[in-house]
């Protein structure tokens, strides 16, 4: 019986030591762990606030030219408004002068046709 006793006396400090052995490891695993997942926030926290930045970045560049293409619309709208005003003066003009060669020519023709 001393025998049986002393096989469950060995098996259960080899059950304990490799219980103690596996908790060891199991503790360097969940440090590599913690230290990995710092790691990997950290990284995530820079990409976040790289990526922010260039965001920023981007966003005063298109509100920059924005305002370029807004002030370069406003000014074709101006050109646009005199261009427009000249074609309307030069429309009178010639619709002026249409009138007058119209008038000249019913003149001319009156003037043909009255010994008749």
């Amino acid at each position: 019986m001393a025998e049986t006793w002393a096989a469950i006396g060995i098996s259960t400090t080899v059950s304990i030591a490799l219980f103690l052995y596996l908790a060891t490891k199991i503790d360097g695993i969940n440090g590599r762990i913690d230290a990995q997942g710092a790691d990997l926030g950290a990284r995530i926290d820079k990409q976040g606030a790289d990526l922010g930045a260039r965001i920023d970045a981007q966003s005063a560049r298109i509100d920059a030219q924005s305002a370029r293409i807004d002030a370069r619309a406003s000014e074709l709208v101006g050109l646009i408004g005199t261009l427009s005003a000249h074609v309307d003066a030069q429309g009178a003009d010639l619709g002026a002068k249409i009138e007058g060669l119209s008038q000249r020519f019913e003149a001319h023709l009156e003037e043909h046709r009255a010994p008749n």
